[in-house]
């Protein structure tokens, strides 16, 4: 009896991949029935949400093609923001390129968004030696606030993002105490899944 039951589940995991196969072929040469749209799109979130649907994924929004989480509310310290991002299988933002440091500043700028924010800026491993916490790499970026990072008595060892900025001069590195309370925000790499709603 559990032979046929695990055959019949397998038969159905088949045929449910190669229909799959088959729907997408269909929605990407052209126009499908409702039923078809959904429940490709349903397969796809499964196997992870494709880049070209242009989604924005909840809490997570979607610029230019990576996934952020800005933190609207709670501020809180660096290790807890740290712990948010985590849970929500993300990590402290790390500006890795200069384009990604303008899109960011870009979407804070034109979305009115003027807050301090943690990043995974930190120099908790080596004194003075600033990094990415989140990828273990330096910061190299020309980034930094004027005379920052200073360590001003010798407590400051967290980075936010968000000192000094304006419409001239985005916002910039600052380094301060990492248990000050700061909004923060996470970035993770394509959401798995993602809720769709259809009328």
């Amino acid at each position: 009896m559990l032979a046929k039951i695990a055959l019949v589940f397998s038969a159905y995991g088949i045929f449910s991949v190669v229909g799959a196969y088959q729907v997408i072929q269909y929605l990407e040469n052209g126009s499908v029935p409702k039923i078809v749209t959904i429940f490709t799109l349903i397969i796809k979130f499964i196997l992870g949400v494709p880049g070209y649907l242009n989604i924005t994924i909840d809490p997570f929004v979607n610029i230019d093609g990576g996934f952020y989480y800005i933190e609207p509310e709670s501020k809180v310290s660096w290790f807890q923001a740290f712990e948010s991002c985590r849970r929500m299988n993300a990590y402290l933002i790390a500006f890795e390129t200069m384009e990604e440091w303008n899109l960011i500043n870009q979407y804070l700028w034109n979305h009115n968004i003027s807050d301090l924010y943690w990043t995974s800026g930190v120099d908790l491993a080596i004194e003075g030696k600033h990094g990415w916490f989140s990828i273990g790499e330096p910061i190299q970026l020309n980034i930094w606030g004027s005379g920052e990072p200073n360590n001003m008595d010798g407590v400051e060892h967290c980075d936010e993002l968000g000192y000094d900025g304006n419409s001239t001069n985005y916002k910039v590195l600052n380094d301060i105490q990492c248990d000050e309370q700061r909004l923060f925000i996470c970035e993770t790499h394509e959401p798995k899944t993602a809720s769709v709603v259809v009328f």
